[in-house]
């Protein structure tokens, strides 16, 4: 599908248009983000610690997500992580 010269003029005036209806947002937007960045480059600390925080908060959610989708996705036609996931199961030692 093609997208016209009228199409991209409509998109254009709504994106303005939405620009000039928020203006105050994304002024406070830009000054929080750089006063942000200001801080992380007077305390590079600061910024690692909740760089840390962060990915650590990612992790945990993207772990526990992807736990719930393998056991929702046996239903699924074509799942094959059972079948890939055998033989793991052979190569772990009987005491576990």
């Amino acid at each position: 599908m093609a997208t016209t010269n009228a199409q991209v003029g409509n998109i254009r005036r709504d994106v303005n248009e939405a620009i000039r209806s928020h203006w105050v947002l994304f002024l406070i937007q830009g000054l929080i983000m750089a006063a942000l960045g200001l801080i992380a480059a007077v305390e590079p600390m600061v910024a690692t610690f909740a760089v840390e925080i962060f990915a650590g908060w990612l992790f945990l959610f993207g772990g526990i997500i992807g736990l719930a989708s393998v056991f929702t996705a046996q239903r699924v036609p074509g799942y094959i992580g059972g079948p890939c996931s055998l033989p793991c199961y052979r190569l772990l030692p009987a005491s576990i």
